[in-house]
């Protein structure tokens, strides 16, 4: 689905947001005001999935960003500039050649880890959650972006962004339970 978002101008915010959430699509919209009381529109775009493991070991996955390969398919290589740590740095080495860098924005261990990298005069910011359950872990992963192509970015990416956090989700829940086949489903936007 493309989304005309010129449509918020016309828009009540409430109206928009209950029309924005009757449509069948991966993203949803969070509400960001600043001190100055301005108030701005983020797409995001989240998966979830429960793993039968302890937070400790899906950490040792989400945390060890060598690992990164295994389950993040787009991905061929990690080099880590310093230590993983808050605010460290590294490179990503996308199957498709190009190379980015990435900042560890948040760090929280064996909760959660925010990591930050440039795309096209923006951001995108992914933040993963770990959440102890009972039997396992709930795992969320969470996609949006700041800057100026923000919204040219969800535009184009938001559906296939969606279902390629899903497809993570799956691999890691994969990799760390040893099965490939008849993995749970990963539960979209909740």
């Amino acid at each position: 689905m493309i989304f005309d978002f010129e449509i918020i101008a016309t828009y009540n915010v409430q109206e928009f947001f209950a029309h924005f959430q009757k449509l069948d699509h991966p993203l949803s919209l969070e509400i960001h005001s600043n001190q100055d009381k301005e108030v701005s529109i983020v797409f995001v775009t989240r998966q979830n999935i429960f793993i039968k493991s302890s937070p400790a070991v899906v950490w040792e996955h989400v945390y060890n960003v060598k690992s990164w390969p295994e389950w993040i398919r787009s991905i061929r290589g990690v080099e880590l500039l310093e230590t993983p740590k808050l605010n460290a740095k590294g490179k990503l080495y996308f199957k498709n050649q190009k190379i980015t860098i990435f900042n560890i924005a948040s760090l929280e261990t064996k909760k959660s880890i925010q990591i930050e990298m440039p795309l096209f005069w923006s951001e995108m910011t992914f933040d993963v959650r770990l959440l102890d359950i009972d039997g396992g872990t709930a795992v969320t992963i969470e996609a949006h972006a700041n800057g100026l192509w923000e919204k040219v970015i969800f535009k184009l990416l938001g559906r296939r962004l969606g279902k390629v956090l899903e497809e993570n989700l799956r691999t890691l829940n994969a990799l760390i339970n040893g099965f490939t086949e008849d993995a749970p489903r990963v539960v979209a936007n909740q």
